[in-house]
């Protein structure tokens, strides 16, 4: 039995029910998620005819088999960098979520989890930035400055530009280090990237096991399959000799504890760097620089 694919936007003006009878009459029998924020819509759908499966954490609580990054995974691997090359003073900044996330939990016990279980000579509790459901320039700076530490993780790649354009030198006096940076060429900051290929195939290899299972509708206790992240390679979290804040040259990527498989690195010139630069603060436009996110799928039989 083979497939069809076919990208379908959920819009709030949509009818629900006018997209489900076009659903049915293509022969849909499974739909694959991106992170979904409203339920309006969704909840508005009998999907009972229908195998789901959703990609990555959001705000929408879905009873659908779920393929989603391990942010836990992610941010003790982070942290666990951090220390290992040397830094004894991390913060982290976490910018908590409007709504309910459950990434956000996951993040921040990993970060108390690594610091309190790594032996070594480091703060076994580090300060956090939460500012829940507000991303802004002001407060993360005087977080920054108010607090003695040696290395910032942030979520994603816009502190690294707050820093820069308000003269602190990244890193030579604060490292950084991203849970969810991009895994893109040029881009100047180390960190986690998620494996959306990887995520994408799973989701549609879990959809196509549920078809044949005959597994429809919504699910009483859903699974949930995590993805490891990808490490990438900047130039904000080099290793640090001992008894001074200067970096050390020539260390392997990642650390030893980057993940198996791919590694990204950044390659060195400050050209790139500047396009990739202009690029994020054309898409940041005043807020989060967000990764691409696997879109909503319809799979059909053909």
């Amino acid at each position: 039995m083979g497939y069809g694919f076919e990208l379908v936007h959920l819009d709030p003006g949509d009818n629900p029910r006018a997209l489900q009878r076009q659903m049915l009459a293509r022969g849909v029998v499974g739909v694959v998620f991106g992170p979904v924020k409203d339920t309006a819509l969704v909840d508005a759908i009998d999907w009972a005819p229908f195998a789901l499966v959703r990609c990555n954490n959001d705000t929408a609580h879905i009873g659908a088999q779920r393929v989603e990054s391990d942010v836990f995974e992610s941010a003790w691997r982070v942290t666990q960098n951090v220390l290992e090359r040397g830094y004894r003073k991390p913060g982290l900044s976490l910018f908590r979520h409007a709504k309910g996330f459950e990434d956000d939990v996951r993040r921040l016990g990993a970060f108390r989890s690594a610091l309190a279980d790594s032996p070594g000579k480091h703060a076994r509790s580090g300060p956090v930035f939460e500012h829940p459901g507000v991303w802004r320039r002001d407060a993360f700076l005087r977080w920054v400055r108010e607090h003695d530490i040696d290395c910032v993780i942030c979520l994603s790649v816009v502190e690294y530009f707050w820093m820069v354009e308000a003269g602190i030198r990244v890193p030579e006096e604060i490292a950084m280090v991203s849970m969810v940076c991009a895994g893109e060429e040029g881009n100047p900051v180390t960190g986690c990237y998620e494996d959306f290929a990887q995520i994408t195939v799973l989701a549609f290899q879990l959809c196509d096991q549920l078809v044949r299972g005959r597994a429809h509708g919504l699910l009483g206790s859903p699974r949930s399959i995590n993805v490891p992240c990808l490490w990438f390679e900047g130039i904000t979290l080099p290793w640090k000799r001992r008894g001074s804040g200067s970096a050390k040259r020539g260390k392997r990527a990642g650390g030893g504890l980057r993940p198996a498989g791919r590694v990204r690195t950044h390659s060195s010139g400050v050209g790139r760097v500047e396009r990739w630069a202009s690029g994020a603060s054309q898409r940041r436009s005043g807020a989060r620089s967000r990764p691409r996110k696997p879109p909503a799928a319809g799979v059909g039989a053909e």
